[in-house]
């Protein structure tokens, strides 16, 4: 953890046990490349980071940036406080770090499909800010994507089968990131047939959300309005 102290901003990745074949594949592919991605392309390892990102089983942050940033008195209204923290912590002009746990962190998250659609039930519309736009467009490209692959094995030509066949690699970045891990390549294999998944459950939050009317948070029931007023952007 010496690396981690050397930071002012830190986060690391935990390893998900207990997690029945079906879901495996969500937390050792999808949700881990997309962090490795923003991690390394798009900055959020640099001194001076192009990018945010939290995780909420672990961020470890120096006093000073905490306190220099807001901390958690500006994300009292935030649901995603832990992606939040990150981004105040990036306008502060803060270094970042995002670590690989592996197996030196561990969490229990969720043991099917349903039980992670339903832990991301407040959680997914809030990451986009309360917004239908990015759940709409998502939706519809997603719908688009695994409809054109679903026709072109249908049309049974070159082309065709070439586009049915193209969700699949999804799955090459997620095996690289499985071999990393000692995890199966199943759940590499697997991937394509989750992003599906992991786009529903993004609907299921916006329309859970819409429908009552705000979110129930830590036992507490908070407005959409009210989240909306007090959300960090």
């Amino acid at each position: 953890m010496a690396t981690l102290y050397h930071q002012r901003w830190a986060r690391r990745l935990p390893a998900l046990e207990t997690l029945t074949a079906p879901a495996a594949g969500l937390p050792a592919s999808a949700v881990r490349c997309s962090v490795i991605v923003a991690a390394r392309d798009s900055g959020v390892n640099r001194d001076r980071p192009g990018a945010h990102l939290g995780i909420g089983a672990f961020n470890l942050v120096r006093t000073p940036a905490y306190r220099a940033c807001g901390g958690y008195e500006a994300l009292r209204l935030t649901v995603v406080d832990d992606i939040k923290l990150g981004l105040l912590l990036q306008r502060a002009g803060t270094r970042t770090r995002a670590f690989l746990g592996g197996a030196d962190v561990e969490c229990h998250w969720g043991t099917t499909v349903p039980s992670i659609i339903k832990i991301m039930e407040k959680n997914y519309f809030a990451a986009v800010d309360f917004r239908l736009a990015p759940v709409v467009a998502g939706a519809t490209g997603l719908t688009l994507m695994f409809g054109t692959s679903l026709i072109g094995l249908w049309m049974r030509t070159g082309f065709g089968i070439a586009a049915g066949l193209a969700p699949w690699s999804l799955a090459l970045p997620a095996a690289i990131f499985a071999r990393r891990l000692g995890w199966s390549f199943a759940s590499a294999a697997i991937t394509p047939l989750l992003y599906p998944v992991l786009f529903f459950a993004v609907v299921n939050s916006a329309v859970v959300t819409l429908r009552q009317g705000g979110v129930r948070w830590r036992d507490t029931f908070y407005s959409l309005d009210m989240l909306r007023r007090g959300n960090v952007r």
